[in-house]
């Protein structure tokens, strides 16, 4: 947990005063003892995994990487994912938006965020898929059940390996797919970046 002193490391490593932080103590506190707090490790452990695939990996690259609060000031009124990210690796790039399940929704509310998604894709330009990152293979394939026939590109995997890796189930197809071939998939669909 970042405190005052941390605070003024990370401003001199950047070259600002403490106050264009935007820290709070009060607020560092508050997310310290919140319930979001494992959803939120959970969610940049995802997206830094995939940082660290593309530092061994020649050619691989998470090109995008917007958290949860720039999602939500883009697209909040349609959908309100985890995380929006765009890899690229072996030759292919997709465009993704990431929402990260610990098992606290109920199967009906899965589903339920689709409807924005299928919004979003009628009215994007570019295709993206939709990624359901569980924490365990039991909530994966009781959920999977429940996105079949998705409106959208969705592909689901459960924590354990790299998200890199052919870990991605997509709804519409049997066998695991590294998170690069998402994107030479026939069923990509339209979304914005």
């Amino acid at each position: 947990m970042l405190d005052a002193i941390g605070s003024m490391v990370v401003a001199a490593e950047r070259g600002v005063e403490t106050d264009e932080l935007h820290w709070r103590r009060d607020r560092t506190l508050g997310l310290a003892a919140s319930s979001q707090l494992a959803h939120r490790v959970g969610v940049n452990g995802f997206f830094c995994d995939l940082l660290g695939a593309a530092r061994g990996r020649p050619g691989a690259d998470l090109r995008v990487w917007w958290p949860e609060r720039r999602c939500r000031a883009t697209w909040g009124e349609v959908v309100r994912p985890d995380g929006y990210g765009v890899w690229q690796d072996a030759g292919a790039e997709v465009a993704f938006f990431l929402e990260y399940d610990r098992g606290t929704e109920t199967h009906a509310r899965l589903v339920a965020k689709l409807e924005g998604y299928a919004t979003l894709a009628a009215a994007a330009r570019d295709p993206f898929w939709v990624l359901f990152w569980f924490t365990g293979p039991q909530r994966e394939a009781a959920a999977r059940k429940a996105l079949a026939g998705a409106p959208v590109p969705v592909a689901t995997a459960c924590e354990g390996a790299p998200p890199s890796d052919a870990v991605w189930l997509p709804a519409d197809a049997a066998g695991r797919r590294r998170l690069a071939e998402l994107g030479t998939g026939p069923t990509r669909r339209g979304a914005g970046r």
